[in-house]
């Protein structure tokens, strides 16, 4: 009896020894089930048409609210002041010292600038608009990025979704500017918490060997949206009716988000409710034809350390987080800094003979190459996450330099699209970084503070470019120095790549021990290629 005793013992000791090395991270369980099956296709690519409004929403104020419009004199301002109103059509520099009876804009329902009569003393309120939104976008992108890590990923994500399509549809009735502005303010707050749990959404089911690919390929999507906001706005003769356009496109994508838009199992396990993980990660398994691997059991972040409550403050508390996220801000923020920058800069090259439409397409599909090459240097030991980053940061600020000093046209033309290409490509890195250097109850805040440093990047854009009262090449030598102090800052960077995503505090904290390692197996795995080439 005793000896049937010990032995039952010994057989639950074996088994318990059993489970406990069958403890794995959820990265495991997604390699096991999927990385990209049909489960995370289909997700993907619902965010995918997510990322499509976006873009038309961001830059919708291109269209709605330019910064000149057609006007012409009437029939008593061309026999009053013929000198000054010209032949026909004109745009830009009004007759702001006419009367109001003497001339008028040719296209009044056109655009919200013309609507509203935003020209000569009022000409301040139309770039405004775009200032008002990006405000909006960062007050929601660090709200709502604390909050999804706070509730979830799935209740932000369609709470933002439905205020955005009720925001882009109230702006369609908009009887007054600051009703309009109103409006694009509800819709900036709406578009900044959407970007952050539509992205964190579309990456946390994938896994390691394809998230790189997927993040990139999601900011190309971006470029798509651009070019099917011109087509719209082409098709669109009023801006009410790109508005109401706007709002109609977003209709389908919503309704099938409302039916099922699953809650990320990351998430839900970091929160501590492990069975409903499970349950997501079956589900994912059932999806993509095969079989949940019932003999893995699966970790809990929570479970590796209780004593340390984390907290949105760990960002800035814990040292090496702070130091992660001050790099984080300052690269966001050269990003859309250069970015709108270099854009603006480069307008005055009217390369598509005054068609807005085709120019905003061609500036548009430029930033494709950029993304693209930047997606193989992430992938490549030899440049990983944090060179791919530097390199992108070092090109875009040679470009500005070199800016200073060539004076061919066509050549500085060629230069500040390559500054470009290489800012597009350092702006689809950032995004990657900060989902694999924080862990995941801090990762969408993380990501929300950088998106909102982009935003100030970017309201700051349009005040660079009046340093040319300075001198024509004052603009290009501010530019470069936020690029060239960001590529110096990412040196501070953890190397991630082909590093699953951190789900505890320790996980994250433990890839700035690795990063030493990961570089010495790349030169041993150098050394060992050259060998056997030799």
């Amino acid at each position: 009896m005793d000896r049937t005793e010990e032995d039952m013992e010994m057989r639950l000791l074996n088994s318990t020894n059993e489970e406990e090395q069958q403890l794995v991270d959820i990265d495991t369980i997604i390699s096991r089930i999927g990385e990209f099956g049909r489960f995370q296709i289909i997700n993907y690519i619902k965010f995918c048409f997510m990322q499509i409004h976006l873009a038309v929403t961001v830059l919708s104020f291109v269209f709605i609210s330019p910064g000149t419009v057609g006007w012409r004199c009437t029939a008593q301002g061309l026999r009053k002041h013929g000198s000054i109103c010209g032949n026909g059509t004109n745009i830009g520099d009004y007759p702001c010292e006419l009367n109001r009876r003497y001339w008028e804009f040719t296209e009044p329902d056109k655009t919200v600038t013309a609507s509203y009569g935003l020209v000569c003393e009022q000409a301040w309120k139309a770039p405004l608009l775009g200032s008002i939104f990006f405000a909006g976008f960062g007050v929601g992108a660090s709200f709502f990025g604390w909050l999804s890590d706070s509730i979830g990923r799935k209740k932000v994500f369609l709470f933002c979704f439905c205020s955005l399509v009720v925001a882009t549809f109230l702006s369609t009735f908009a009887s007054s500017y600051t009703m309009y502005c109103l409006t694009r303010f509800h819709a900036g707050v709406s578009c900044g918490g959407l970007s952050i749990a539509a992205f964190v959404l579309a990456n946390e089911y994938i896994g390691t060997s394809w998230r790189s690919a997927a993040s990139m390929y999601f900011q190309i999507v971006f470029s798509l949206g651009e070019v099917v906001l011109a087509l719209l706005a082409y098709a669109c003769n009023t801006w009410r009716n790109l508005s109401l356009a706007m709002c109609i496109l977003s209709l389908p994508s919503l309704i099938n988000a409302l039916m099922y838009c699953p809650e990320s199992a990351r998430w839900l396990l970091a929160k501590e409710h492990k069975q409903e993980a499970i349950t997501m990660l079956r589900a994912v398994a059932r999806v993509n034809g095969v079989t949940y691997p019932d003999e893995l059991h699966l970790k809990s972040p929570t479970e590796e350390s209780n004593s340390r409550k984390i907290e949105t403050s760990m960002l800035f508390s814990n040292p090496i987080f702070r130091i992660r996220l001050l790099v984080m801000l300052l690269a966001w923020a050269t990003c859309s800094n250069l970015y709108y920058g270099l854009s603006a800069a480069s307008a005055s090259s009217d390369s598509a003979g005054g068609n807005i439409y085709l120019e905003f397409c061609f500036s548009a599909m430029a930033e494709v190459p950029g993304i693209v090459v930047a997606k193989f240097a992430l992938d490549d030991v030899r440049f990983g996450r944090r060179g791919t980053l530097i390199m992108c940061f070092l090109v875009g600020g040679v470009a500005c330099l070199m800016m200073t000093i060539l004076k061919l046209s066509a050549l500085r033309t060629f230069v500040s699209m390559v500054g470009k290409l290489a800012i597009a490509g350092a702006f689809a890195v950032v995004y990657v970084v900060p989902m694999e250097i924080f862990p995941t109850t801090l990762r969408s805040a993380a990501i929300g503070f950088s998106s909102l440093s982009s935003r100030v990047g970017g309201v700051a854009a349009p005040f660079v470019l009046t340093l040319v009262s300075i001198g024509p090449q004052a603009p290009f030598v501010a530019f470069s120095i936020p690029a060239l102090l960001s590529a110096a800052a990412c040196t501070k960077l953890p190397e991630t790549l082909g590093k699953p995503l951190p789900e505890s505090i320790q996980d994250a904290e433990a890839l700035s021990n690795g990063t030493a390692r990961l570089q010495q197996e790349v030169r041993e795995q150098g050394d060992g290629e050259n060998e056997t080439t030799a």
